[in-house]
């Protein structure tokens, strides 16, 4: 096919990628032993275990999340209620409707 009839290409702005992006990365030696012996122990791709390590590093950096106000007043209520049943149940036993 002549490549005058061809239609134009999209531009790489109208398209979204089909992968990842490459990114060349410059290892010390001593580092890309470590990695690719790693790698091979966990039957990964030398590149599937930079991406595992650098997802896990990231995940550890994340805050974790202080549970709501809200929820700790929920237990809080809760406990109290059980104590409440026990407390004023004639024989020491869990009043009915807990």
């Amino acid at each position: 096919m002549d490549k005058s009839n061809r239609p134009p290409r999209p531009s790489a702005e109208r398209t979204a990628p089909s992968r990842d992006m490459p990114y060349p990365l410059r290892l010390p030696p001593e580092l890309r032993a470590r990695l690719e012996a790693a790698a091979r122990a966990e039957k990964r791709s030398l590149h599937g275990e930079i991406l595992h390590r650098l997802h896990g590093s990231l995940e550890a950096e994340q805050p974790t999340v202080p549970p709501s106000p809200v929820a700790s007043l929920l237990d809080q209520l809760e406990q109290t209620t059980a104590q409440l049943r026990v407390a004023l149940s004639p024989h020491g036993e869990p009043l009915e409707g807990q």
